[in-house]
């Protein structure tokens, strides 16, 4: 299992190392994402993460649930 933890900001600068640190997930069996510090995301690193989830989702690798 990996825990992945979100940044606050991605802009056009970090993008692309945001992605890379969303596909290391990949790697790992089961993914945890810690969305807590998210404040501002350019609309590319929105769709990049939803459409990671999803990938996961197919695989088994995510299942959607909020923090307790």
């Amino acid at each position: 299992m990996v825990e992945i933890r979100l940044p606050a900001y991605v802009f056009e600068p970090n993008l692309a190392g945001y992605v890379a640190k969303l596909l290391d997930g990949s790697q790992s069996g089961s993914i945890i994402m810690d969305f807590e510090a998210v404040r501002f995301y350019i609309p590319a690193a929105i769709v990049a993460t939803l459409a990671q989830i999803g990938n996961w989702q197919q695989n088994g690798q995510a299942n959607l649930m909020p923090r307790r």
